[in-house]
């Protein structure tokens, strides 16, 4: 207690010594708390100030950020469909190229539409296009469309056999398209030539035969005309009518034989006439070796197509 009482003594008098200085100095004391006040309040503005800046700071940063992060992503977008209208571009000229194919095959420009099929070919085979599932239907349709243009030849080749009305120029694009063909793509054109010749002659030794003859009465007369053979033909025609048919046979004959002398002429003087025209005659290699397959064909058939011919007759003549 004794302690205690001593220690009240002592911060008595420490307070009453304060306060007396206090109170002596009480204006400067006033004017350090208004001092410490408005420090306080500088100091809570200042507080306010750094926390707006600092908000407005982030929103500014987020705004960046997001705005930067957009205009990549936006670029981004932006590449993807520029190499998506690429592809796409790059899908029309193909589809293009399909469809002038077919053009070409509808008009009959036999050339335009083989160099058309092999570039459309080289592009369906390229690693760019490999990988696209569905360019399948055009692949596919390659082997189709070079079908369509080997039948499209092959009947150009029967008319020019066969037709009355020789059209050379016609002829002569249709041995250029065979030239532009690969190995693999076409056989001997003058083999083909020639097969059409000696079909041409069976089938209308045929049809001589047919205009002059009658069916057995047991039998369907479509039916009968359809799988009878020549010398069933004979047999079944009319004795009455045989000069008739022997000179109309003879008529067509002839026609065949004057067929294959034009052609045989016609290649034997294309080079003369393409000089004199003033075309190049030595620019195509391929086309010069079609021609002289289909001349060295020619000129080695003459005699096997004149025996297809007396065969033909023979078999009419003594049946």
């Amino acid at each position: 207690e004794k302690n205690m009482e001593e220690y009240k003594s002592h911060s008595e008098h420490i307070n009453s010594s304060l306060s007396a200085r206090v109170m002596q100095n009480y204006q400067e004391f006033v004017q350090g708390m208004q001092q410490v006040q408005a420090v306080e309040t500088e100091l809570t503005l200042i507080g306010v100030l750094v926390k707006n800046g600092r908000r407005k700071l982030q929103e500014r940063d987020a705004t960046l950020v997001r705005g930067s992060m957009q205009v990549t992503k936006q670029h981004r977008k932006s590449e993807r469909l520029a190499k998506l209208l690429s592809t796409m571009a790059e899908f029309q000229s193909v589809v293009r190229m399909d469809t002038e194919l077919q053009q070409c095959l509808n008009k009959e420009n036999y050339c335009e539409a083989i160099r058309q099929h092999a570039a459309l070919r080289q592009a369906l085979i390229s690693d760019r296009f490999k990988q696209f599932l569905g360019l399948g239907g055009l692949r596919e349709g390659l082997d189709l469309h070079m079908a369509a243009v080997r039948q499209k030849l092959s009947d150009g080749l029967k008319v020019a056999a066969v037709s009355a009305d020789f059209d050379a120029n016609r002829y002569e694009e249709i041995l250029r398209a065979y030239s532009m063909m690969s190995p693999d793509q076409t056989l001997s054109v003058g083999k083909e030539l020639l097969r059409h010749v000696v079909e041409c002659i069976v089938a209308v030794s045929r049809q001589c035969m047919l205009a002059f003859s009658s069916a057995p009465s047991h039998e369907s007369p479509s039916e009968w005309h359809r799988k009878a053979q020549l010398k069933e033909l004979c047999r079944s025609m009319d004795p009455t009518h045989f000069v008739a048919v022997t000179a109309q046979l003879y008529e067509h004959v002839c026609d065949f034989l004057y067929r294959h002398h034009s052609l045989c002429a016609w290649h034997a003087d294309w080079e003369t006439h393409a000089i004199a025209a003033g075309r190049d005659v030595q620019g195509n290699q391929n086309f010069r070796e079609v021609l002289r397959d289909v001349k060295e064909e020619l000129n080695a058939s003459r005699r096997s197509v004149w025996d297809r011919i007396q065969q033909q007759v023979a078999l009419v003549l003594m049946t």
